[in-house]
């Protein structure tokens, strides 16, 4: 879940917690590893977005995330907006993706597979070429140092659209996530719309901000269990 252009409602991605292991550990070369994050609007809570990453002998990763948001207002629903996306990357290359996203009634199914000539990409049946090396918008690992002074490719999660952003370092920061306090990576993802995205030590994304048609959107990184 996640897009480089978000509506306030819609493309936030949600997640709930158990307790963290030290944000600090170093990541295994396999098992499964669980990220939950909150989401905010305003800061108030609009709902959570889970990330299951599984990585495999073979050096493969797959990223299955799962979201559920709801927006009310005097205890009437006025939004609500579910998705759940599954990514396999292999040498930091995008192999597959599929996802199924209901934003608010409107409904897309994604699918992309590697091909040898690029990513045969299908939207609701719709189907079309893009280049190998698209960056999904889920943002949910840094993207690699040699890339990110360049303009990127990006696929949005959501609706399949495919986007040019770029990439700026802002610095390092110490921000509390899940209770402790770190250094992170903080980057400005630019294209349709500017998202600000904080990653750790070990390159996992852990906090994403951003502005939307006036308000103040947050997903920030509540636990990690492995």
């Amino acid at each position: 879940m996640g897009r480089s252009s978000h509506t306030v409602t819609g493309g936030i991605w949600a997640l709930s917690a158990v307790l963290a292991l030290g944000l600090g550990a170093a990541v295994r070369a396999d098992g499964v590893e669980t990220r939950d994050f909150s989401t905010y609007i305003d800061g108030a809570s609009a709902g959570a977005y889970r990330m299951t990453i599984t990585r495999k002998e073979d050096g493969s990763i797959t990223m299955a995330g799962e979201a559920n948001i709801k927006v009310t207002k005097l205890g009437i629903t006025g939004y609500s907006y579910t998705y759940k996306g599954t990514e396999v990357w292999a040498n930091r290359r995008l192999v597959s993706f599929e996802s199924k996203t209901d934003d608010d009634g409107t409904k897309y199914n994604v699918r992309a597979t590697a091909e040898k000539n690029g990513i045969r990409l299908t939207v609701n049946g719709n189907d079309r070429m893009v280049r190998s090396d698209v960056w999904i918008t889920s943002y949910w690992q840094l993207l690699e140092a040699r890339r990110r002074d360049k303009s990127i490719p990006l696929l949005d999660a959501d609706e399949g659209r495919t986007l040019t952003g770029a990439m700026r370092d802002v610095g390092i920061e110490r921000i509390t996530i899940a209770g402790q306090v770190c250094n992170c990576a903080h980057y400005r993802i630019t294209g349709p719309n500017t998202v600000d995205a904080w990653y750790d030590g070990q390159d996992r994304l852990v906090r994403q901000e951003w502005q939307e048609k006036g308000h103040k959107v947050q997903m920030v990184l509540t636990s990690v269990k492995r």
